[in-house]
């Protein structure tokens, strides 16, 4: 059973108590179940993996379609847990998610996740170039969702199972296309990027404005694959988040960052 202090979140029942807490936020539609297995592969780190409304274990529950109610109620949530040194990771919408709970919690004069981990979603000043979807028909909708790759084909042939799914990723849509962008002051966490080599939702010049948005040190790797790298790169992903949160810990010894297993780009700015 998975243990977690709150329905928000769930560790997997590993590394419970280490010193360091990586917080994980979800792309559009999906859940914490695509972390499952990073604790096993971040022994050091408690993994804590947002479980957002209108999914899995929370699929009756009404999903959020405004990012500022979401952050509002993440806030309240997360506020208990920020006791220890603790990093964000979010992937394409989770990216969003995880800049704006940083800027929230500034405003807020509450502790500062140390690195942000922010992969294929790109800088938020440009996004209101974005095409709307949250508000075309059901049909026309899901032919967008196919483009982007990220449902799979045995969902795509359960037609009672889009029906349970669809609620959720128009929401999370709709939290993405009516977010209103407001500069301010950069905020004091790395920013550690990723994009990947065929993505072409958040191409890599786009995914370098996340640079504008920190203070801090600003790095942007590139890893095999379109803009699902999160899946079909992981081992990659997570040797180089490992890598960084190392960097980050023992700052004092600089450690290179390799990732043998596959060709990647890095840009360190």
């Amino acid at each position: 059973m998975d243990y977690s202090p709150s329905i928000w979140f769930s560790n997997f029942s590993k590394n419970i108590g280490a010193p360091y807490r990586l917080f994980t936020f979800p792309f559009a539609g999906g859940g914490s179940a695509i972390y499952r297995q990073w604790p096993a592969r971040l022994p050091g780190v408690e993994v804590m993996a947002v479980c957002l409304p209108g999914r899995e274990m929370r699929i009756e529950e009404a999903p959020f379609d405004s990012m500022a109610a979401l952050m509002q109620k993440l806030l309240q949530e997360i506020a208990p847990l920020l006791d220890r040194p603790f990093a964000f990771f979010g992937h394409s919408m989770g990216a969003l998610m995880a800049f704006e709970l940083a800027r929230q919690l500034a405003k807020m004069n509450l502790p500062q996740p140390e690195q942000l981990f922010l992969s294929a979603f790109q800088a938020p000043e440009n996004l209101a170039e974005r095409h709307i979807l949250h508000k075309l028909s059901d049909a026309d909708f899901l032919r967008q969702l196919i483009r982007y790759g990220g449902i799979p084909a045995a969902v795509l042939d359960a037609p009672e199972l889009l029906k349970m799914i669809l609620p959720a990723m128009r929401a999370d849509f709709s939290m993405i296309e009516t977010f209103g962008f407001n500069a301010g002051k950069p905020i004091a966490s790395d920013i550690v990027a990723f994009c990947g080599s065929h993505d072409h939702a958040a191409l890599r010049q786009d995914m370098l404005g996340w640079r504008d948005q920190t203070s801090a040190g600003f790095s942007l790797s590139e890893l095999p694959g379109g803009h699902f790298f999160l899946k079909s790169a992981e081992s990659d992903l997570l040797q180089l988040i490992e890598a960084s949160l190392e960097q980050r810990q023992f700052r004092a010894v600089p450690m290179p960052v390799s990732c043998p297993t596959s060709q990647w780009r890095h840009d360190g700015v």
